[in-house]
């Protein structure tokens, strides 16, 4: 075996391994858990889940969870 084909057997390999257990945990996951996230591009916009009364006069709250 070459180099270059053990080196791409050892890199499928490290993927398949890592992609594993993350899928065990997301079978397992409530599917109406709601996700909340930080957005680290623009770390001076200001979400609706991090202080609410900012966004009180909004019509349409859904979109903003």
């Amino acid at each position: 075996m070459s180099s270059y084909s053990y080196v791409k057997c050892m890199w499928a390999f490290y993927l398949f391994s890592s992609c594993v257990p993350t899928l065990w945990f997301a079978q397992g996951a409530d599917p109406y858990l709601p996700v909340k996230a930080v957005n680290l591009g623009n770390w001076l916009v200001t979400e609706g889940w991090m202080k609410p009364s900012l966004f009180a006069g909004i019509p349409n709250q859904d979109l903003l969870v």
